[in-house]
């Protein structure tokens, strides 16, 4: 489908990196937050790990929207180093060593140093100042790249400041029982029916999500397996099974009833759970309903384009899924493109399939055009809203945010649902 409004944006195929993706519109406002933004927003919530955010004195004002004290409950402390007129020029160095020796003397133990745009672009060294810095002080310091010029939006600053904290983790590895490591959330109703069948062979599990602590993430490095929830853990556990061995095992990215199966049947062997007790009625059922689903509504499935307007939804994964029921991606919004996601992008080309790709900054003004006249009454819904298009065509952010809460076959059956809700309502 070609769509002229479009022509300045990329096809999926040419893209390699968050270079090639372009804004919908040709200037960003309001714009997104900056991975310094998420960094921040992660460390508030894990217990014993100080932060020092590097740059101007727009980035020190900007992060005091969260970091709204400099002392966190445990001690901790969240200062900021604004760089001066003499410093953009020549380097901050020096001033942010004096900077990570006072945090240091006050008693920080491990200290997270958050780079913005103006160090990064004048070259300063994070690593360097780190290394000067060990035999001076006892406190660790690890750090975030978080220069915004870098990134479409925020996302990096939470899985970059996991993938750090790797680093400052005790080797737990020989730890003899089974442990079960589940990193993102677990509380739907698939996930609670898992952990019942894990639990009742004796197996612990160590839940990643929400409030954190150094002395929670340690009990990682103790376990038998990690199994990935959201695509935003997915960069922390490939860094654990580098680190401590410990392998992982997504169930994020798939959506297929038989790689679902195969999945948990991996991590059921994994456990050496006995394979008589290793799936209930419920289990089946979800499956059994999605392949019921597919069946009745194959046909409709066939006739669907879609826009992706959310920066939720991990959309590549979604969109190789939605590829194999005949569904048609023609926009998606990418919130990051990186190494993870070129296995994904030649998935959906090899499958005939290439989408334009953007970055939608301002729902409020996707387009400059009239949106109803060209596409609004045509087959094409939208996850997220897309100005223009009725609003029997949108699958809404609520909507999503509850879909992506789920895991495993229960995800899958509300994704269709919620299709099967468009085509109902707009007699596709």
């Amino acid at each position: 489908m070609e769509m002229i409004q479009w022509k300045h944006l990329n096809r999926l195929s040419e893209v390699n990196s968050n270079q090639g993706i372009k804004f919908l519109h040709r200037a960003a406002a309001p714009g997104s937050h900056c991975p310094m933004h998420t960094a921040l927003a992660a460390l508030l919530r894990i217990e014993g790990v100080s932060s020092l955010v590097v740059g101007m004195a727009e980035c020190g004002y900007y992060s005091r929207y969260v970091m709204n004290t400099p002392y966190g409950k445990q001690g901790e402390l969240h200062y900021v180093y604004e760089l001066d007129s003499n410093e953009v020029v020549f380097g901050c160095r020096e001033g942010v060593k004096k900077a990570i020796k006072l945090m240091d003397k006050e008693g920080a133990k491990i200290i997270m140093m958050i780079i913005t745009c103006i160090p990064a672009l004048i070259g300063e060294d994070a690593k360097a100042i780190i290394t000067e810095l060990e035999e001076e002080i006892t406190a660790k310091v690890l750090y975030v790249d978080a220069a915004h010029f870098k990134r479409n939006g925020y996302m990096s600053g939470y899985y970059q400041t996991l993938v750090q904290l790797a680093d400052v983790l005790n080797d737990n590895s020989e730890k003899p029982e089974k442990t079960i490591n589940l990193l993102g959330p677990s509380d739907s109703e698939e996930l609670i029916m898992l952990k019942d069948i894990i639990s009742k062979n004796h197996i612990a599990i160590n839940e990643i999500d929400g409030n954190l602590s150094i002395e929670k993430l340690n009990k990682v490095t103790g376990g038998t397996i990690n199994i990935v929830l959201t695509n935003k853990m997915l960069k922390y556990a490939k860094r654990i099974k580098e680190k401590f061995g410990i392998p992982f095992i997504c169930l994020h990215d798939i959506y297929d009833v038989d790689e679902i199966s195969a999945a948990y049947e991996k991590i059921f062997k994994a456990l050496e759970i006995p394979s008589e007790i290793r799936y209930n009625k419920e289990f089946n059922a979800y499956k059994n309903e999605v392949i019921s689903l597919i069946e009745q509504y194959k046909p409709a499935f066939e006739n669907i384009s879609y826009i992706c307007a959310s920066a939720e939804l991990d959309v590549l994964p979604m969109s190789v899924y939605l590829s194999t029921l005949g569904i048609k991606p023609i926009l998606l919004h990418i919130e990051e493109f990186d190494e993870d996601s070129i296995p994904w992008r030649d998935k959906l080309t090899a499958r005939g399939m290439d989408p334009y790709v953007t970055y939608i900054t301002d729902k409020s003004r996707n387009v400059d055009f009239d949106m109803e006249a060209s596409m609004a009454d045509k087959d094409i819904l939208s996850f997220g809203y897309y100005k223009g298009l009725k609003s029997v065509s949108i699958i809404s952010d609520k909507d999503i945010n509850a879909m992506i809460s789920l895991n495993g076959y229960q995800r899958t059956m509300l994704l269709l649902k919620l299709i099967i809700q468009c085509i109902n309502q707009k007699q596709y």
